[in-house]
């Protein structure tokens, strides 16, 4: 009765103690103690004890499974950002070559074969985001970030990327969609654009014969509203509608029982798609998640042999008194930018290579130093249009090199990172440290000459270039 002698003696002084758990001979009880008062004396004490010793355990057994299971998640999300890492730096190298040596051939048998090559990589790249973002998923870290768009530039990028496809395959792909040119929306392209991408890979997929079809529509709904959100246009008045994209095929079609289980992950119709069509199983659940994301839904219909049809409804709003529209198909003059000099900074050596030819292709020199020590006293010497950052490097990383031009050398030049990093919390100490902008490797070049375009706007922020 030791342990519970000091808590009597605070109940015989008045106090009214709840919820104590004493251990005794090895057993845990949980006792409500009150002091009895007669003529504001206390003659007695009043106690109820319950034995929880089990409880205890289960709680403790509990917080360790709870415990174990935050540590397996960080141990997870630490390998696949690694292997992330490690996968795409040889995986920019494949790509970046392939792109450079199908600009140089001249014999079609070898740019049919060097187109194969780089769709083996595309479809690596594919699985790899694939399970990144079913990572992301899982862990709660996968975000929407809501912005201005033109709906047809989503539209045509489709018909440019999936025409040849089909073409390729003789099938026809039929797109119906009435949207004004001008018609700017806001949520998030990138996002819907993985969604519709998701669904028409998988309708090209599994159709040999017919035909692949895309039908877009936006119907208003009755709340009308004007946005706060800072993010958007100051002036722009945004209306409520539902996007409503329709992926349909003639392919091979589902039985009712494959549906039921469609948007599991890893989940495949039957162990024969797996061996005949390949993929991993993931890209209909990540297109279900990013719905939700977006308060959106997703239905489907399906027959064997007779094909599939895929309804996928999105609320988002239309933007009224919207910029000018952008010239399209400009072409591309990095001289108009102002870029004639840059500093690639970058450990790897076919990663090099590989930006070096990007922009040996534009006319633009290029000056490589193999970490960020080497890059600061380079620039403390040369002055450079743009710097391009890789982050895992000796001596001195990426984001380190970065924070200490801003800082210590007090420079604004633009800087580019170039990271084989896709998870976000490195996009973001990039952008702390002070980087404009982030390249994902493997680098393509059309993501390349984007972000020399981006360039412009980089000369505008530091003033550091005349805009000509």
């Amino acid at each position: 009765m030791y342990a519970i002698s000091p808590h009597l003696k605070r109940v015989v002084n008045g106090t009214i103690l709840k919820g104590v758990n004493i251990e005794i001979d090895r057993r845990v009880y949980r006792w409500n103690l009150a002091p009895l008062m007669v003529d504001n004396q206390v003659k007695a004490v009043i106690g109820q004890g319950q034995e929880i010793t089990s409880l205890i355990e289960a709680e403790q057994q509990s917080q360790r499974a709870k415990e174990a299971a935050e540590a397996s998640a960080r141990a997870k999300s630490e390998f696949l950002a690694k292997m992330s890492h490690e996968i795409r730096t040889p995986l920019n190298g494949i790509l970046g070559i392939t792109q450079i040596l199908n600009d140089r051939a001249e014999d079609k048998a070898q740019k049919d074969l060097l187109g194969s090559l780089y769709q083996s990589g595309e479809h690596l790249l594919t699985v790899l985001n694939d399970i990144l973002d079913l990572s992301k998923i899982e862990q709660g870290k996968m975000t929407i970030e809501y912005g201005e768009f033109y709906l047809q530039d989503i539209i045509r990028t489709v018909e440019n990327i999936y025409t040849p496809l089909c073409e390729s395959k003789s099938i026809l792909l039929n797109i119906d969609a009435p949207i004004a040119a001008d018609t700017m929306v806001r949520s998030d392209q990138s996002r819907l654009t993985q969604i519709l991408f998701n669904l028409m890979s998988n309708a090209i997929k599994f159709t040999h014969a017919g035909q692949v079809g895309l039908t877009v529509t936006l119907a208003q709904r009755e709340v009308e509203k004007t946005d706060g959100n800072e993010n958007s246009s100051d002036q722009s008045t945004l209306r409520q509608y539902t996007l409503r994209l329709v992926v349909s095929d003639t392919g091979i079609g589902m039985n009712q029982q494959a549906l039921e289980s469609l948007f599991d992950p890893f989940v495949q119709a039957d162990s024969s798609v797996t061996r005949t069509y390949g993929g991993s199983g993931l890209g209909l659940s990540i297109v279900k998640s990013l719905l939700e994301l977006l308060e959106g839904g997703i239905d489907v219909t399906s027959e064997p042999d007779k094909g599939s049809r895929f309804v996928v409804e999105v609320p988002l709003t239309l933007v009224d008194n919207k910029p000018a529209k952008a010239p399209e198909n400009v072409p591309f003059d990095p001289v108009s930018l102002g870029i004639k000099r840059v500093l690639l900074v970058e450990d790897n050596k076919i990663n090099a290579m590989v930006a070096q030819a990007f922009c040996h292709k534009y006319h633009i020199e290029v000056e490589w130093v193999k970490d960020g020590e080497q890059a600061l006293a380079r620039l403390q010497q040369v002055q450079y249009d743009l710097v391009l950052m890789d982050n895992h490097m000796p001596n001195l990383g990426g984001v380190e090199a970065t924070q200490a031009i801003r800082q210590t050398l007090g420079l604004s030049v633009p800087i580019y990172a170039c990271t084989a990093d896709a998870y976000g919390s490195v996009h973001e100490a990039f952008y702390q440290a002070g980087a404009d902008y982030i390249i994902v490797k493997p680098i393509k070049e059309a993501s390349f000459i984007e972000a020399l375009r981006h360039l412009k706007l980089c000369h505008l922020k530091h003033g550091a270039h005349a805009d000509s």
